[in-house]
């Protein structure tokens, strides 16, 4: 099929457009031909770094970001009047309403059906595949090759949860994990150790087992089955060496016998009364009642649980299926280039280097509960240092960076509907309607039909 770049430019944007997480774009491109020339591309031009800090003078980028906790004021505090006098870049600000990654999405999508756009976005790190494979995110490694002292600042770890294959489309702005807040007051009325929490399922059935028969608490342990793309047990299944599809991405392998065990615990588990199909909110607000001992879910409401907690609080990582290793997705937001002006996108990665700089890692981590991304802002004895060292209960995720992987995307336009589809499996699972094995088969033919064929 021959077509024009134009047209090519405007099939990708459509395919965007096409997009509820998933991936749509890089279909139709492949089916009509398209050639690189379609895709967002520059930094590469620029010899140095004093290159970019010149081009970017006196350019004005807006930004678009959700209405998650801390993100309004950490960028206003960081790229504000002094931001502009240090750099010459003027931002401006678009904060939507609400807190979802797909409202950012949206604002994309409605954007280009006008022809515009804003420069740049923060978006959640599960949809960096959805912006790369669209070809609308810039990738960024040639600013990162001119900048090595600042690549240098960030976590190697979390440096990586921006990347599509060996290409970084994304910089980490905030990054969490899942793991384990525990009431130490039911531990110890319970006779169980507060210093020595659950690490694998069986110590998480032991201890659900005497927290309930003792009628310290109502329930357990709960990991909410509503999670974003089923993240908790993404988790379980990395951590006991599985994955959700094949790594040639032709098979689906979340039905597979390691996927279908780590189910089963969590059904078995509120079979016998000691967990519960909650949802997220249900299950926050059954743990700071003091319903809930054990509530497995994101770091990132370290904040929330501290504030809520009538109680002695802790935090722990997140258990294991025995005999695993620790690997756990990890979600946040990361900042993408959207604009195609080099002069733009200059100014843009003076915007990324102060945002997840050290000064703007501090105030993110300071505004929220999600991890530092800046590895030399952690590490600072005077400043955030400091600060991580006095909350004892972000010890836990922080420990968990070295064992952070990237969040898997299922491929094509479909992802939404196949992670929906994992998500019905889990309740199906928990509530007993079905048996782990017969939920993740129906889930899993479910998705074999809405892959790319």
């Amino acid at each position: 099929m021959h077509i024009t770049d134009h047209a090519i430019e405007r099939i990708s944007r459509r395919g965007f457009l096409a997009l509820t997480g998933g991936v749509a774009a890089a279909g139709v491109l492949s089916a009509c031909g398209g050639p690189e020339s379609s895709q967002n591309t520059g930094g590469a031009g620029f010899a140095s770094l004093d290159a970019v800090r010149a081009a970017a003078k006196g350019q004005t980028v807006s930004i678009v970001y959700p209405n998650n906790p801390g993100f309004d004021s950490t960028l206003k505090q960081v790229l504000g009047p002094a931001f502009t006098a240090d750099t010459g870049v003027t931002v401006q600000f678009v904060g939507l309403p609400s807190n979802s990654y797909d409202d950012v999405t949206q604002r994309i999508q409605t954007d280009l059906t006008a022809g515009q756009g804003d420069d740049l976005a923060l978006i959640g790190l599960q949809n960096v595949r959805t912006y790369a494979d669209a070809k609308l995110a810039l990738p960024l490694d040639s600013f990162l090759a001119l900048s090595p002292d600042y690549g240098g600042q960030l976590y190697p770890s979390l440096l990586t949860l921006g990347k599509r294959g060996d290409t970084t489309y994304a910089i980490p702005f905030c990054a969490s994990v899942l793991i384990m807040y525990y009431n130490a007051d039911q531990f110890s009325k319970a006779g169980l150790d507060p210093a020595n929490p659950p690490s694998t399922f069986s110590e998480v059935r032991a201890a659900a087992a005497k927290l309930v028969d003792s009628r310290v608490a109502r329930y357990g342990a709960v990991t909410p089955y509503d999670s974003e793309t089923i993240w908790p047990h993404q988790t379980f299944l990395s951590s006991a060496g599985g994955s959700f599809m094949s790594p040639d991405e032709r098979t689906i392998t979340f039905d597979s016998d390691k996927a279908i065990a780590n189910l089963d615990f969590w059904a078995q588990l509120a079979k016998d009364g000691y967990s519960a199909p909650l949802a997220a909110a249900d299950a926050q607000k059954a743990f700071l009642s003091g319903e809930l001992a054990m509530f497995i879910t994101s770091s990132a409401q370290v904040v929330s649980n501290k504030k809520g907690a009538s109680f002695a609080l802790k935090t722990a990582k997140t258990p294991i299926p025995d005999g695993g290793t620790l690997r756990t997705p990890a979600a946040g937001a990361g900042i993408v280039v959207l604009t195609k002006d080099s002069a733009k996108q200059a100014a843009a990665w003076q915007v990324i280097q102060a945002l997840t700089g050290k000064a703007g890692s501090t105030a993110q981590t300071m505004a929220s509960g999600y991890l530092p991304v800046n590895k030399a802002a952690a590490e600072d004895p005077s400043g955030l240092g400091e600060f991580l060292n006095k909350d004892p209960l972000r010890a836990a995720a922080a420990s968990e960076v070295p064992a952070i992987v990237s969040w898997y995307q299922f491929p094509g336009a479909h992802t939404a509907e196949i992670s929906k589809a994992l998500q019905d499996a889990v309740l199906a699972a928990t509530s007993g309607k079905k048996t782990a094995a017969a939920a993740l088969h129906d889930a899993a033919n479910q998705a074999r039909s809405l892959l790319p064929q």
